[in-house]
């Protein structure tokens, strides 16, 4: 009875369009694997990769932004520019120049992209 609670609150953890696909065969062959230690650590990693992929862009550019954010806190603090777009001279703020700028693009790129097809499509309409 135990496993069979197990095994759904193990399920749960899957995105309901996962659970619906697959669910049952998943079940099945939880039930006959077991629940060692290993196979639960196994679902718990899986479950968790299954739930950030749906989720991949939005994840990529938060990080994006929290290493921009880095970027240009690391550069105030060192005192190389009080404006990360100004040219800096040091090659170490060069560095964090370089940083601002690809974390940057990670994130502005494909929301202007995005801006871009919504008016193309806005336009056709």
């Amino acid at each position: 009875m135990i496993g069979h609670r197990m095994i759904g609150a193990l399920l749960a953890l899957y995105p309901r369009a996962w659970r619906d696909r697959y669910g049952e065969e998943y079940r099945a062959l939880l039930e006959d694997t077991g629940l060692r230690p290993a196979v639960v650590g196994n679902v718990l990693l899986h479950a968790g990769l299954v739930r950030t992929q749906q989720h991949r862009t939005a994840l990529l550019r938060f990080g994006a932004l929290i290493v921009f954010a880095m970027a240009e806190a690391l550069a105030l603090a060192a005192g190389y520019t009080e404006n990360i777009l100004w040219l800096p001279r040091e090659p170490a703020s060069l560095v964090l120049l370089a940083v601002a700028v690809v974390s940057l693009a990670v994130v502005v790129v494909p929301l202007a992209a995005g801006m871009g097809r919504m008016a193309i499509r806005a336009v056709r309409r």
